[in-house]
Formats: structure tokens, C-alpha cells, sequence
């Protein structure tokens, strides 16, 4: 008898050796719309995220604090990025997105590692704030990220958001050398 599930055996194995070999690029001005569209899409379905506009995108693209995962086949799969709040100069990991059937693949965890170096680079010793809700926190903890009271963002970001968005977990980078290695771990498998 044949196996009626063979099929989709099948493509989830294509999709998972597909999501291995996604590469981490920087987002370019040609992204903006099918970034917009995801981030959207998945705040909608599962509220994990917060919506953004074109413009905002395009600001985190500009200074070279927007990556995207992107398949073989030019599909782009996941996407981080970061906000530079002026008053405190903190950074802000946001809009961290990985289309469901693509998770539990290390793409969250490349994704960060990328967003996390390219901070460091262009602004040394930078303080990154990353918001979980539950799923991630591993990654993040990975990177060095601790976790903070409330207490200790910057007003600029709860007068911008709300306290109460701020409550769940909270971390920030450790200071670390520049010869420190990260350790990634996988990503957590919260779907």
C-alpha cells in the first residue's frame, strides 16, 4: 500500500534543507515591499510582532540594520533589523520574523547574529535591547543578551511604546571584546 503521506514528507524535507542553506543578506531598497507585506502578514495572523511601514523599513535598510534570510530560489524567508533610539542611543532589535514553515532551522539565530554584529561595528559598545515574548529568548540569551527590569529602558522608548509591551523579557548586551565568539544556538522550535 502506498504510504499517503509520502508527499508531504517530502516537502518538508525540502523546505528544511532549504531553510539550512538560506543565506543572511543585507536588505536592500528592492526588499522594502515583500518585507513590509511579511512583518504585516505575521502580526496579523500571530500578534508576536508589531507592524511596520515602508518608511520605517527603508530607514532600518539605510543604516545598515536590516537583514534578510533568502532562499536558493530568491525567496526571502526571514528578516531582523534594529532601531536607533537618539535621546539614549540604544538599539533596538525589532521586526524579527520567520515565516512558520521555515522556523526551528537557525535562521532566527543567524539572523540576530548578523544584526547584533553589524551594530557592533558601526556603533561600538552600543547597548541592544531585544523584546521576546516567549519564542527567541534562547537565541538572544546566546548573543549575551541579560534580561533587565523595566526599569532600566530609556524613557524615550516606553513614552514611544508603552510599558506594558516591555514587561515580558527584556535584555541587553553584555560588553564583550571584539575577539569574543558567538555561540549560537539553534532556534527554539515555539511555533
Amino acid at each position: 500500500m502506498k504510504n499517503p503521506y509520502r508527499k508531504r514528507e517530502v516537502g518538508v524535507d525540502i523546505l528544511k534543507s532549504e531553510a539550512r542553506s538560506a543565506r543572511i543578506v543585507a536588505a536592500t531598497r528592492d526588499d522594502v515591499h515583500k518585507i513590509v507585506a511579511m512583518i504585516n502578514d505575521e502580526a496579523g495572523r500571530s500578534g508576536a510582532v508589531l507592524k511596520v511601514t515602508a518608511d520605517e523599513v527603508e530607514e532600518w535598510i539605510n543604516g545598515r540594520r536590516s537583514f534578510i534570510a533568502k532562499t536558493t530560489y530568491g525567496k526571502i524567508v526571514g528578516h531582523s533589523a534594529a532601531k536607533i533610539w537618539p535621546e539614549s542611543g540604544w538599539a533596538e532589535h525589532r521586526a524579527v520574523v520567520v515565516l512558520q514553515e521555515y522556523r526551528c532551522n537557525g535562521i532566527n539565530a543567524r539572523l540576530t547574529q548578523a544584526i547584533v554584529q553589524s551594530l557592533e561595528e558601526v556603533h561600538p559598545g552600543i547597548t541592544i535591547l531585544s523584546l521576546k515574548n516567549g519564542a527567541g529568548i534562547g537565541t538572544v540569551v546566546s548573543f549575551g543578551f541579560k534580561k533587565i527590569p523595566v526599569s532600566e529602558i530609556p524613557d524615550e522608548i516606553l513614552r514611544a511604546k508603552g510599558k506594558a509591551e516591555y514587561e515580558a523579557y527584556v535584555f541587553k548586551t553584555l560588553a564583550r571584546s571584539r575577539d569574543s565568539e558567538f555561540i549560537v544556538l539553534p532556534d527554539s522550535c515555539d511555533k
